[in-house]
């Protein structure tokens, strides 16, 4: 793929491409939600660790980590802040007003994953930032301080050798349990720059560093490029959001294109556009409630399960009970 403006790349694919329904995990930075969000509309059986957002790739070893040895968390890992109970291995979005229904409802959750991880097909990792947190208390890594005391926690940049050993104990560790298991690593092109641009590169190149010798030290270890999509291929500001840091929807649905074509089995990728006239169909609200609406959309998933069998539709189930219940 060239043309005379652009320096555009081929991607191989998966020696393994996905067939509709098969399970994916999807974890790692907000990257890492948009492909999860879409891989639910495009007929995956998909998932995302129940950790929520995870940046760096201590907490995100860690995760795993405790995923793979089939550890529960205990209240010991749970804090009061301002904002109710919260815990130190999830995301700030993680949070109850009561400790023991939080506890409840992240073990139930963690048992759930490590039974999905068990059995799944891929998992997807999205690395955005070598900036860790760790509690100066005992040294673990921490997903997210909560707005916690600055003085509690200890900050510093992983190297790609650190990133890399905390990463292949936990993958490796996931592919002898599953040994149907592809693992595939992307780098955020999201810019973090509370340190300035100078330091997030030097971030971003100990990912990239840590991610080929992944690939290269693991077996069913791939790399999708979705960093350099952006910053090589795409390279303009009319690709990025306002922020001027994230990609716009134009990038991302231009990286998704990609993807797919490296992901997905040509007979699963075929049916694509037949789950996009579905996703459009439900992004239609009526003026007036309609029965006439609601049947033709129960019909439209109806017939999209008889025609494509093995995949998952309980994204469109969802949306349909949630609506039209």
């Amino acid at each position: 793929m060239s043309d005379a403006f652009r320096t555009s790349f081929s991607i191989s694919p998966l020696n393994a491409q996905a067939e509709l329904g098969m399970a994916v995990l999807s974890a790692g930075s907000c990257f890492a939600t948009h492909i999860h969000d879409w891989l639910r509309q495009n007929g995956m059986h998909a998932q995302f660790l129940p950790n929520g957002i995870l940046y760096n790739p201590a907490s995100l070893a860690q995760a795993l980590t405790q995923a793979l040895e089939s550890r529960l968390y205990s209240r010991n890992n749970l804090l009061e802040t301002l904002h109710g109970f919260k815990s130190y291995c999830h995301h700030g979005s993680v949070y109850s007003t009561n400790a023991d229904e939080l506890l409840e409802r992240i073990n139930r959750e963690q048992s759930d994953i490590i039974q999905f991880l068990s059995s799944a097909n891929y998992l997807i990792i999205t690395l955005g930032t070598s900036f860790s947190y760790f509690l100066k208390a005992d040294g673990l890594p921490v997903a997210n301080c909560h707005k916690q005391p600055e003085l509690l926690f200890e900050r510093r940049m992983l190297t790609h050798g650190e990133s890399t050993q905390l990463l292949q104990a936990a993958l490796q560790g996931w592919l002898q349990k599953n040994p149907d298991l592809q693992i595939i690593l992307t780098l955020s092109p999201v810019r973090h720059l509370r340190d300035g641009i100078p330091a997030n590169a030097v971030s971003k190149a100990h990912l990239r560093i840590a991610i080929e010798t992944l690939c290269e030290l693991l077996p069913r270890c791939h790399y999708f490029p979705a960093y350099e999509l952006l910053l090589d291929d795409l390279r303009d500001y009319r690709f990025y959001a306002s922020d001027m840091l994230h990609p716009s929807d134009t990038a991302v649905a231009y990286i998704r294109t990609r993807f797919a074509e490296v992901f997905y089995h040509p007979s699963a990728r075929a049916a694509l556009p037949e789950f996009q006239k579905l996703f459009q169909l439900l992004q239609h609200r009526p003026l007036h409630s309609s029965n006439n609406h609601k049947t033709a959309i129960k019909a439209s998933i109806d017939a999209l399960a008889q025609a494509r069998p093995g995949a998952d539709l309980s994204y469109y189930r969802e949306i349909f009970r949630e609506v039209y219940a």
